[in-house]
């Protein structure tokens, strides 16, 4: 039998607090990726905060290692969302299934597009990202390094630190 959650998430009535259910599924490492087709819509709703925990899904799902390559677009497409917290979350979600080699070239513009985000948050998380993918899937480009290396003299601490992180798993890969 289906979780009362799952049925008013998928029916989309309550979708916040079902929402809310599946975090706390994701947190006891549960697998869901049977709801990517759900969570990819919300990823465009008009409310921010079911923006930001269906983005905070997706990427959870990349943490625990139970999702595919079905989520990589809604990741991707969101990653201009007006809300900072979204944003982050799809960098850290594209960073996550890079650890579960799951992402391709296609991942890496838009995480170099953040890199410029007005955020500190998100510049941080997409420098890590990156890294992750030189580091888990032997994947980089000559336009990452360069623009990681701008980052070493930002204003923030921790974006010059995930910064530095990301040159030396580049490095590491270029051998």
């Amino acid at each position: 039998m289906m979780a009362d959650w799952k049925s008013a998430l998928i029916s989309g009535e309550d979708v916040s607090g079902s929402l809310q259910a599946l975090d706390a599924a994701l947190r006891r490492m549960e697998d869901h990726r049977d709801l990517v087709p759900v969570l990819g819509p919300l990823m465009s709703s008009p409310d921010p905060e079911v923006r930001r925990q269906a983005s905070w899904c997706m990427a959870k799902m990349g943490q625990n290692k139970k999702g595919d390559a079905d989520v990589l677009p809604f990741l991707l497409s969101s990653c201009q969302d007006q809300e900072a917290e979204v944003r982050e979350n799809c960098a850290w979600g594209i960073g996550e299934f890079a650890g579960a080699d799951v992402g391709d070239e296609r991942c890496l513009p838009a995480l170099e597009s953040l890199l410029g985000d007005p955020d500190r948050d998100v510049r941080g998380m997409a420098a890590w990202a990156l890294g992750r993918f030189a580091d888990k899937m032997s994947l980089t480009s000559p336009s990452s390094a360069k623009a990681l290396e701008a980052l070493l003299e930002d204003e923030s601490p921790y974006v010059r630190k995930t910064a530095e992180f990301a040159l030396q798993r580049i490095s590491a890969l270029q051998g």
